[in-house]
């Protein structure tokens, strides 16, 4: 694998990890208020 394939998929899972991270705490945000 390339350091371009492998940077691009280092560069993905950041932005999925942030993705979960944010509705993880959206989540809990929204349960708090109900």
């Amino acid at each position: 694998m390339s350091s371009w394939e492998s940077s691009r998929a280092m560069s993905l899972q950041t932005v999925v990890h942030l993705v979960v991270v944010g509705i993880f705490e959206v989540g809990d945000e929204m349960e708090t208020r109900v």
